[in-house]
């Protein structure tokens, strides 16, 4: 009977050792080291893990509005409510709504561009004349929505060197009651 303890128990102990071990070789497959990011949503600042993003970016590290525009190291990375709005106003960017044509045909940020990341391939029309260091903002509904992610990794993945996403996205735009339209796309 004691043998049949002290087997479990060096069983539990190796799976313990292997689960550490393969955390140190595959940080991202067990949460035991995940790291956050913490990020702005429709409710205000939220953490998200790290695994979801491409690159680690702290919003609180963000630059000041005025220098979004040279912002080379982080890529993709996010982009707080007041700056998407910033550059909404002076038409520094363009925004790309990652949702579904339906989401988008019942309202989106006034002017954005309607490039639903699950079709992404479907759209490279739209985005061969760019320049490669065109600012791009990528949205979908916010917090409950990797879209904006996903279609940022895309973007960066093509070659783009200057994409943001919005991790608020249509909630937090709403929320703030920032210029919408509904309709379809342009």
């Amino acid at each position: 009977m004691r043998r049949t303890f002290f087997e479990l128990g060096s069983l539990a102990g190796l799976v313990i050792i292997a689960a550490v071990l393969s955390q140190l070789f595959f940080p991202n497959r067990i949460s035991f080291f995940t790291k956050y990011v913490e990020t702005e949503g429709a409710d205000g600042s939220k953490l998200i893990p790290a695994i979801l993003l491409n690159s680690i970016h702290n919003s609180n590290s963000q630059p000041a509005s005025s220098d979004l525009e040279n912002i080379p190291p982080e890529n993709p990375a996010t982009i707080s409510t007041g700056d998407v709005y910033e550059l909404f106003q002076g038409k520094s960017a363009i925004i790309i709504d990652a949702r579904d044509l339906e989401a988008y045909e019942s309202g989106h940020i006034t002017g954005a561009w309607n490039i639903p990341y699950h079709k992404f391939l479907d759209h490279l029309d739209m985005l061969d004349p760019l320049p490669q260091d065109t600012l791009i903002i990528t949205y979908c509904d916010g917090e409950d929505c990797n879209a904006s992610i996903e279609l940022a990794n895309a973007l960066v993945s093509m070659g783009f060197s200057n994409i943001r996403y919005y991790f608020g996205g249509w909630n937090a735009w709403l929320k703030d009651n920032y210029p919408i339209t509904s309709g379809s796309a342009q």
